[in-house]
């Protein structure tokens, strides 16, 4: 299950549920004597999926490397929460407002996955490619609708 629980970490790093997220800055503080940004008020817009993606944060951002996430990797102590040290993703908020059913759905996704992959053999339909290509919208989808042949595994 230790696998299992990388694999959706990496998922999430690279294709956060929900691909923004907007705060209102609270003080603006001053650096050397000048009143630094964002302003009082400014709404901010981040960008999740970047932040999983910034190449000065992962080795291979673009790469699907569950590994990564292991005891010994890169990532072994980045959970679905910021930690106290840096960001390095952040799929369900962080603060306050972090999404407060992360735990369940955490749950659910991975068990969801486990029973996917045991009951199913999982293919490309004949002479087609999976295309990961995504739409860019309030949440991540695929730009086009997954396609697979789906086999039931018979034990």
């Amino acid at each position: 299950m230790t696998y299992l629980h990388c694999v959706v970490l990496e998922s999430l790093r690279m294709h956060p549920p929900g691909s923004q997220r907007y705060v209102r800055a609270e003080d603006a503080a001053e650096v050397a004597g000048v009143a630094a940004v964002p302003p009082t008020g400014l709404r901010v817009h981040f960008m999740l999926g970047d932040i999983g993606r910034d190449g000065k944060t992962w080795k291979g951002p673009h790469e699907f490397r569950p590994e990564r996430f292991m005891p010994g990797g890169e990532a072994e102590d980045v959970g679905p929460l910021p930690g106290p040290k840096e960001i390095k993703m952040m799929p369900f908020g962080a603060g306050r407002r972090f999404c407060l059913g992360m735990g369940l759905g955490m749950l659910h996704v991975k068990l969801f996955l486990a029973a996917l992959v045991r009951e199913f053999d999982w293919a490309p339909p004949a002479g087609e490619t999976v295309d990961l290509t995504e739409w860019d919208g309030f949440f991540k989808t695929m730009s086009k609708p997954l396609r697979a042949t789906i086999t039931r595994v018979t034990m």
